[in-house]
């Protein structure tokens, strides 16, 4: 299999080691600081475009991922975000 940095780059479509704000996914025009924050935010809708985009979004150009376990969900998950910026405490 792929480690979490290669099927990032796969679902991403850009370099793993690029910037939040350049790279992402190509065929969604989506960067990687939207992908991250998707992950914060929805962990559970974000596997489930993972698996199975067409079902989530219909249009979705990107291919299904259905064999990913869950272990390589949670790895997807956890890299991507590592690209929302930390809030600032006061």
């Amino acid at each position: 299999g792929f480690g979490p940095d290669e099927e990032a780059a796969m679902i991403g479509g850009g370099d793993a080691a690029g910037d939040a704000g350049g790279e992402g996914g190509e065929l969604a025009s989506r960067s990687w600081l939207i992908l991250g924050a998707w992950a914060a935010t929805d962990e559970a809708g974000f596997k489930r475009y993972v698996h199975r985009p067409q079902d989530v979004q219909a249009g979705a150009k990107m291919l299904p991922h259905s064999s990913y376990d869950d272990a390589t969900l949670n790895a997807l998950v956890a890299y991507f975000k590592t690209f929302v910026p930390a809030r600032k405490t006061q």
